[in-house]
């Protein structure tokens, strides 16, 4: 049986060190907010970029409008997955009163 050296000792620490900190990266990533960007929306969808920002926002929570206060639009993935178990059929007559809403507001501005 060959006995460690003190190289041995240190090489083993410097592993150590190393697999804590992948370990460390892991689990922030796992306890990280899950969140869907506008992309994974189409990817989910089956639809372009440009066809869900134009005709296709009702596919979208809140119609577009970011969970988020600025930058990326994005949204929790418990709050699109509660807005994709709607029906799209229904997600698009919800999207067609806001439309109408917002037409009444800016006529009476």
């Amino acid at each position: 049986m060959e006995v460690a050296t003190k190289q041995d000792f240190d090489a083993l620490q410097a592993q150590m060190a190393d697999l804590k900190d992948t370990v460390s990266i892991l689990l922030n990533y796992i306890n990280a907010p899950k969140v869907v960007k506008v992309e994974d929306i189409c990817r989910i969808e089956g639809v372009s970029k440009s066809q869900i920002n134009g005709k296709e926002q009702y596919l979208l929570p809140r119609f577009g409008v970011s969970g988020y206060p600025a930058g990326v639009r994005r949204w929790d993935l418990d709050e699109y997955l509660k807005w994709r178990s709607i029906a799209p059929a229904e997600r698009y007559r919800m999207w067609q009163q806001h439309l109408e809403t917002v037409r009444q507001r800016s006529i009476k501005d």
